[in-house]
């Protein structure tokens, strides 16, 4: 009787974990990414148009929620909802995240050096004020690496860095490299001789990166990233993105800055 018991006991506990795995993959038939307006949407956008579906992933639903400012009050109000699976976040908003959120954990780097100072007059001579977004802490080290003490960190909302470098308000500013095209001035690359700068870091829900659904994505993302490297690839990307030319001065510049999409995977948790 003891051994039937028991014999009936393992069958519905592996029934039972059968369709707790089963119920878990059912969850997450969709994919909500949050992701900014800025050069790392470039390949999550071409993960999500172009690779996931060539590479026979077929979803109820996928959807790309783009984000302003990933610092902002709002932005970080909207990610502690919980709604989303994925994020991509500069480093300084990932770690407030994950700091307020145990739902969620950094996968790793998925971006470096996008972010780029145009400098009015060049780098050299005189103090500069430098805008930079607020609640990011690595832009106002990079100031400090840059320009020592001739450096002021100047805080201005990132959709208003523009305007106020335009008006005059700064002498430079920390920005994503699409919109430092667009502005007049030197375009001083954020990498230095200890290595790349992470700008931004793929964020996942913990409970979604144990699915298939993740590493199917994963998969497409580094399919993405390998297509990306090639030059003609990565400006049919740019143009499908934001209606974005590359140049060929903005691809001497790209190149200059070693702008790179990395594998957050590999990669691993930055430093």
């Amino acid at each position: 009787m003891a051994k039937k018991f028991i014999g009936v006991t393992l069958i519905l506990l592996g029934l039972g974990l059968i369709f707790w795995f089963s119920s878990r993959e059912r969850g997450y038939s969709e994919i909500r990414i949050g992701v900014p307006e800025s050069a790392a949407g470039v390949i999550f956008q071409y993960t999500v148009n172009k690779k996931m579906p060539q590479d026979g992933k077929t979803i109820k639903e996928m959807e790309v929620y783009p984000i302003k400012d990933c610092c902002s009050t709002t932005s970080e109000w909207a990610l502690s909802s919980g709604s989303l699976e994925l994020a991509v976040l500069c480093p300084d908003a990932a770690q407030r995240l994950i700091e307020k959120d145990a739902r969620y954990e950094v996968v790793g780097p998925c971006m470096v050096n996008s972010d780029v100072v145009v400098v009015r007059g060049g780098k050299e001579g005189g103090a500069k004020k430098i805008a930079v977004c607020p609640g990011r802490d690595f832009q106002r080290k990079l100031i400090k690496r840059l320009f020592g003490e001739g450096g002021t960190a100047v805080q201005v909302f990132s959709s208003a860095i523009p305007y106020a470098y335009e008006k005059k308000w700064v002498d430079g500013a920390v920005i994503d490299i699409l919109n430092g095209f667009l502005l007049r001035g030197e375009m001083v690359p954020s990498f230095g001789k200890d290595g790349d700068l992470v700008t931004y870091v793929l964020v996942a829900r913990k409970a979604f990166k144990e699915t298939s659904l993740y590493r199917k994505f994963m998969k497409s993302y580094e399919n993405a990233l390998n297509e990306l490297k090639h030059e003609e690839v990565l400006q049919e990307a740019l143009r499908q993105y934001r209606q974005f030319e590359l140049t060929p001065e903005r691809v001497r510049l790209w190149k200059k800055s070693n702008v790179k999409f990395t594998d957050p995977v590999s990669q691993g948790l930055p430093e």
